[in-house]
């Protein structure tokens, strides 16, 4: 009884398969280690030229002796260096001009977005200016209360028409030194949308004319203004007791 033999599991090549292995190996001899797909993808003439070449070839690799299959590729070497040099040449050329036009572009991108937030900047700056005006003319507050944005400031303006907030940036806070810190007994959001809150702020341009002309406003405001002093006053005087 005679041992068995391994039984040989590998799958046989198909002729398709075979022809793409000796296309590869054929373009990337004759281009300098360049890959078909790569050669297809810049030169789809010369990429048909190595599947042309191995169509004609593999049926006499199929019957020549591996010594002259060495030879035929040694042959090509040369040849296939030189081509494959001149080819790396054009692909660094392309990849220079692609990663020129390619910092321009980003040169001009960022520029344009420089612009963009220097115009932003000065927005935001004109609204604070805007905003440091209308809290100095009624009872307001600012502290960093928003949760959602702790890195913002929040502009809390009490007014006739009701309250308006308003997000100040950091390098605006130079506009509200009048504007007293928010503690624990300032009123917070009452929950106004933006659009309550510029409806608010037309009611109270529409009736501003008139209310700036009343002592009574400003005796409101003045008493006002006291009863949160006071209130403060109790509430360090108990903490100091604590």
């Amino acid at each position: 009884m005679t041992d068995a033999q391994p039984e040989d599991n590998a799958p046989e090549r198909t002729r398709e398969q075979r022809l793409a292995e000796l296309a590869e190996k054929l373009c990337r001899s004759y281009t300098y280690g360049i890959g078909l797909d790569e050669t297809q993808q810049t030169d789809p003439q010369e990429a048909g030229a190595h599947w042309d070449a191995a169509e004609h070839l593999l049926p006499w690799i199929d019957e020549a002796p591996k010594r002259e299959i060495r030879e035929a590729f040694g042959r090509g070497y040369d040849k296939g260096r030189d081509r494959g040099r001149a080819s790396q040449a054009r692909h660094v050329d392309q990849a220079e001009r692609v990663a020129r036009s390619a910092a321009r572009d980003a040169s001009a991108a960022l520029t344009a977005q420089l612009a963009a937030e220097t115009a932003l900047d000065a927005t935001y700056r004109e609204r604070a200016h805007l905003v440091a005006l209308l809290a100095a003319l009624h009872p307001s507050h600012i502290g960093r209360t928003d949760p959602n944005a702790p890195e913002w400031a929040v502009v809390t303006v009490e007014t006739p028409a009701g309250q308006m907030t308003w997000h100040i940036a950091e390098r605006d806070m130079d506009l509200f030194a009048h504007v007293q810190p928010t503690n624990r007994i300032c009123r917070g959001w009452d929950g106004h949308t933006t659009e309550e809150k510029y409806q608010r702020m037309r009611d109270l341009t529409e009736v501003t004319p008139c209310l700036l002309g009343q002592d009574d406003l400003i005796e409101r405001q003045a008493e006002h203004i006291k009863r949160l002093t006071s209130r403060v006053a109790e509430l360090e005087k108990q903490a100091a007791g604590d």
